[in-house]
C-alpha cells in the first residue's frame, strides 16, 4: 500500500506500507508540496503530481519500489506554464502517464521509458481546469474542462487532436456534473473502456464518441487489488489502513507510523473558553490550544466541508465555524462531549451552507441583532460573491444577498454599534477559473433596517482588493490591495479623511481590530500593525523575524498570529 501526505514545514513524503508484515517505510521529497495525482505507471513505478506555487507545483515525482534507496526522485515539471497537477493516468501500450492540470487547462505527457515529455496545451480556450483524468483502452485521453464553459473533452494523444466527447444530442446543454467546478465523472471500466457521465446518464468512450449505455450495462470500475485479492478501502491520516477482499468481504487492518514537520494553520481565532481555535487546510482539523496551561489537541472535522475552516466567530458560549467549499455553518459548545451531527443534540452541529454566492467565507462579524454576517467569495466559474445574515438563535440564514457589489466578492466587514450600519469592502476576483469583469474594489456601506446600500464607492484608485477593515471613533479604517493602502472614513459626514501607504508589509486577510485600549491593531506579513484611531499614525510595535502567514487573535494576552507551522504571541507592552 502506498500513501502520499502533505504537509507545510517541508516537502510531501510518501509511506510505504507491507499489509502483510505490517511494517512502514517513510520516503521524503526534496521539494513539491499539495500531492494530487497518483498513479501507478506502465514501468510498475509509482508517480505523484504535485500542486502549489511556480516553483513547488505541477512537479512529477518517482519511486520504484525495486530501488527503495533512490527515494522520491523529482523529474521536474510536465509543463512549465502549469501549477497543478490534479491527476495522472497510465497511458494505453504507449509507456506513458498523462496529467491533467490547473493554470492553463491542459493535458500533459511523460514517457515512462524515453524520458520524453509532451504538453499538448490549452484545451479549451480560457478555461484554466482540466480535471480528472481517464486513458480509454482506445488509447484516447478523456478530461473535463472548466470552469466558466465546462465540457468533456477526447484527446488522440497521437495525433494531438482534440474535440469534445459529448454526444451530438447533448451539445448546448448543461453538464449538471461540471456545474459550480466539479469534477468530471469518468470511470474506467473492467471491461478497459473509459465511461463519463453526463446528465446522470453513463456513456461508453470509444475513439473520442459517446456512445450511450443502459446503467445495467455499465460495468464495475478498475479497482487495483494485491496479488491476495484485497483491495484498498482507506488509509487515513491517523496511521490506520483497512482492506477488504471482494469475494469474502473478509476485513482486514492494521496501523502505521510517520514522521511530519507539521501542518500550518490556515486561520485561527478566540473561542468562547479562552482558547485558541484554529483549522488546517486539506485537510480539515479543528485544533485547540490553551494558552493558559500550554495544552494542545487536533479534533475532529466540525464541518460537512472538507477543504479548511475561513472564518470562526466566537458568541454567547458558542464556537461558530464557517468552511470552504459551499461556506458550510456549524456550531461547537466546548463544555459538551463531541458528537457531531445535523440535529439539535449534536455538538458540533452542522447547520448546512449559507446559499448562493458564498463558496469562501472569508468575512465573518458580530453585527445588528447579534446575527453574524458573512461575506464570501464566489463559487467556481462565476463571478459575485454573497452577504448573507445567519440567525444563531433560529439557526438559520435569515439573508443573502448575491451581487451585492456587482460582479464582485465580499472579502471585508465590519459593524458600528452607533450608527447602526454594517460597512463592507469588495474583491474583484471571482471563484477559480474566472477572470475579473470589474477593474476596482468597492467600499460599502449597508443600512440592515432598510435592507439597503447607503454608500458605494472606490477608496483608493486601482485596488483591486479589500483586506481588511474596522471601526473605531466614528471612522471606518479600510486596507486595500495592492496598494496597501489605509483609507479613513468619516460615518457621520460620509467622507474620506485620509489615506496613507502602510510601510510594513502586506496586510493579512480581515487581521484588524479595535482594543479594549482604544487602539487598533492588525497583522503585516512582518509584524503588529498599529493605528491611533485619532492621529491615523501607523506603526509597528514588532516584528516577527519568520514573518506572519496567518491570523489571528486579539485578546488581554497579547496578539497571536500564524508563523509556519507554529503559534506565536505577541505580548502586551507592561
Amino acid at each position: 500500500i502506498y500513501a502520499v501526505f502533505t504537509q507545510n514545514a517541508a516537502p510531501v513524503f510518501l509511506v510505504q506500507i507491507d499489509p502483510f508484515s505490517g511494517t512502514a517505510r517513510q520516503f521524503n521529497a526534496a521539494r513539491g508540496t499539495h500531492p494530487w495525482g497518483l498513479v501507478v505507471g506502465p514501468d510498475r513505478c509509482l508517480y505523484i503530481g504535485t500542486a502549489g506555487d511556480a516553483a513547488q507545483g505541477g512537479l512529477l515525482l518517482r519511486f520504484d519500489p525495486r530501488r527503495p534507496e533512490d527515494g522520491l526522485v523529482d523529474l521536474g515539471k510536465m509543463a512549465e506554464s502549469e501549477t497543478y497537477l490534479w491527476s495522472l493516468a497510465a497511458g494505453e501500450g504507449d509507456d506513458c502517464i498523462y496529467g491533467c492540470t490547473y493554470g492553463n487547462g491542459k493535458v500533459v505527457a511523460y514517457n515512462t521509458r524515453t524520458g520524453e515529455r509532451r504538453d499538448y496545451g490549452t484545451l479549451r480556450a480560457g478555461q484554466q481546469y482540466t480535471r480528472p483524468i481517464v486513458v480509454g483502452k482506445d488509447g484516447w485521453v478523456y478530461t473535463a474542462v472548466g470552469t466558466t464553459e465546462p465540457d468533456y473533452v477526447a484527446l488522440d494523444p497521437r495525433t494531438g487532436q482534440h474535440r469534445s466527447s459529448r454526444p451530438a444530442a447533448r451539445a448546448g446543454v448543461p453538464v449538471p456534473e461540471l456545474a459550480k467546478g466539479g469534477w468530471g465523472r469518468f470511470r474506467k471500466g473492467t471491461d478497459g473502456h473509459a465511461y463519463q457521465q453526463d446528465g446522470g446518464a453513463w456513456y461508453r468512450l470509444v475513439a473520442g464518441q459517446a456512445e450511450p449505455i443502459a446503467e445495467a450495462d455499465l460495468p464495475p470500475a478498475e479497482t487495483p487489488a494485491l496479488v491476495d485479492g484485497r483491495q484498498l478501502v482507506e488509509v487515513t491520516a491517523e496511521g490506520t489502513w483497512r482492506l477488504i477482499h471482494p469475494k469474502t468481504r473478509a476485513i482486514s487492518e492494521g496501523r502505521f507510523s510517520y514522521t511530519s514537520a507539521g501542518m500550518q494553520p490556515f486561520v485561527i481565532g478566540d473561542g468562547p473558553d479562552g482558547c485558541i481555535y484554529g483549522s488546517t487546510m486539506l485537510p480539515l482539523w479543528l485544533f485547540r490550544t490553551d494558552p493558559r496551561t500550554g495544552r494542545h489537541e487536533v479534533l475532529p472535522n466540525p464541518s460537512r466541508a472538507g477543504g479548511e475552516l475561513y472564518s470562526l466567530c466566537s458568541l454567547d458560549g458558542i464556537l461558530w465555524t464557517f468552511a470552504y467549499p459551499q461556506a458550510y455553518v456549524s456550531s461547537y459548545d466546548p463544555t459538551r462531549p463531541w458528537a457531531f451531527g445535523d440535529g439539535p443534540e449534536n455538538n458540533p452541529r452542522n447547520f448546512g451552507t449559507m446559499g448562493d454566492g458564498h463558496l469562501r467565507p472569508r468575512a465573518v462579524i458580530v453585527g445588528p441583532d447579534r446575527n453574524l454576517y458573512v461575506g464570501s467569495y464566489a463559487d467556481y466559474g462565476e463571478l459575485g460573491g454573497a452577504m448573507g445574515v445567519f440567525d444563531p438563535r433560529a439557526g438559520k440564514v435569515v439573508e443573502s444577498y448575491r451581487h451585492l457589489i456587482r460582479n464582485q466578492s465580499i472579502s471585508a466587514l465590519a459593524y458600528d454599534p452607533i450608527s447602526g450600519m454594517v460597512f463592507g469592502g469588495s474583491d474583484i476576483a471571482g471563484g477559480g477559473g474566472t477572470s475579473p469583469s470589474e477593474k476596482e474594489a468597492v467600499f460599502f456601506a449597508w443600512d440592515p433596517v432598510a435592507k439597503a446600500l447607503r454608500h458605494q464607492g472606490v477608496a483608493v484608485a486601482g485596488d483591486t482588493c479589500t483586506v481588511a477593515m474596522a471601526v473605531a471613533e466614528g471612522r471606518v479604517f479600510v486596507v486595500t490591495a495592492p496598494s496597501q493602502t489605509l483609507s479613513v472614513w468619516d460615518i457621520a459626514e460620509a467622507r474620506w479623511l485620509d489615506h496613507r501607504r502602510i510601510p510594513f508589509g502586506g496586510v493579512i486577510p480581515v487581521a484588524l481590530g479595535r482594543h479594549s485600549d482604544g487602539q487598533i491593531y492588525g497583522l503585516t506579513r512582518r509584524g503588529v500593525l498599529q493605528i491611533d484611531p485619532t492621529t491615523m499614525t501607523v506603526t509597528q510595535p514588532a516584528r516577527w523575524k519568520d514573518g506572519v502567514h496567518a491570523g489571528w487573535v486579539m485578546n488581554a494576552d497579547g496578539i497571536t498570529f500564524v508563523s509556519g507551522v507554529r503559534l506565536v504571541r505577541w505580548e502586551w507592552p507592561r
